[in-house]
């Protein structure tokens, strides 16, 4: 017997979803569930590497004397920490075949959208810790690309609250 893991084959694929009600649909879905969690883990990656550039900013900041923008420069290392661990943690866009919750495919496709605009917004981040890091000449001013920086927080918590509000929508 074939290994199914192993090579597909289109066929026994094509067997399958005619054979068995439904496998169609969840392979589909198998295949979402493996596509979301790939975005988020690579998403939380990100956001890790973004705060160990923070890190190295803080240090820079500490041998500057600028103890003021340090301390909100570790407030928000610590947040992009929370902010990595709730993407990565994150419910999966999809409930599983033999979950109690079904989710259509209009709602994947929206989780999906959604998804993917949040990497946008953490390459937006990103391109701000980068300003940061150009910017540690004057305290004010790496003052007030922390506060930036701070501000796309915000928004992308807020993002990650209307997906978990979209996920309950679908229960």
């Amino acid at each position: 017997m074939k290994d199914l893991r192993e090579g597909t084959d289109e066929r026994l694929l094509e067997k399958l979803a005619r054979i068995i009600p439904g496998y169609g649909g969840y392979k589909d879905k198998e295949l979402r569930r493996e596509a979301d969690k790939a975005q988020r883990m690579y998403l939380s990656r990100r956001l890790g590497e973004l705060r160990s550039s923070l890190m190295s900013v803080n240090a820079e900041l500490t041998n500057r004397g600028f103890l003021d923008a340090l301390g909100r420069a570790d407030r928000t290392a610590r947040r992009l920490e929370k902010i990595g661990d709730r993407v990565r943690f994150a419910s999966y866009g999809y409930a599983g075949f033999f979950d109690l919750v079904k989710v259509k495919e209009e709602e994947l496709d929206r989780i999906y959208e959604f998804d993917a605009s949040l990497l946008e917004d953490v390459e937006k981040i990103g391109e701000s810790v980068g300003e940061l890091q150009g910017g540690l000449d004057v305290q004010e001013a790496a003052e007030a690309k922390i506060g930036e920086l701070d501000a796309l927080l915000n928004e992308l918590e807020i993002k990650l609250n209307e997906r978990e509000d979209i996920l309950r929508g679908m229960s």
